[in-house]
């Protein structure tokens, strides 16, 4: 995990707990609707972040040899066969 994902699910922990305490605590009444806009933009942000990361993930990326060029595609044609080659046993 890259050190925005562990800042972003800590500060949704902060959130939650923020409504969670207000649920069991009777608190909610006293929320203004500025806390209430903030909890929901946050967590909405969230989700487009975990969204956005889940998308860019799935993506195969092929290897780069710096300065080699043209291994790139040989090393990518090498994991292919290696690929096939493992998926029949």
């Amino acid at each position: 995990t890259s050190s925005v994902t562990t800042t972003v699910i800590g500060e949704m922990k902060i959130v939650f707990i923020l409504l969670l305490s207000a649920l069991l605590l009777g608190e909610s009444k006293i929320w203004s609707w500025q806390m209430v806009v903030g909890c929901t933009i946050a967590i909405l942000g969230f989700c487009f972040y975990s969204h956005a990361r889940l998308a860019t993930s799935s993506k195969v990326q092929q290897p780069v040899v710096k300065g080699m060029p043209q291994l790139s595609s040989s090393l990518n044609d090498m994991k292919q066969g290696l690929m096939k080659g493992t998926s029949g046993q």
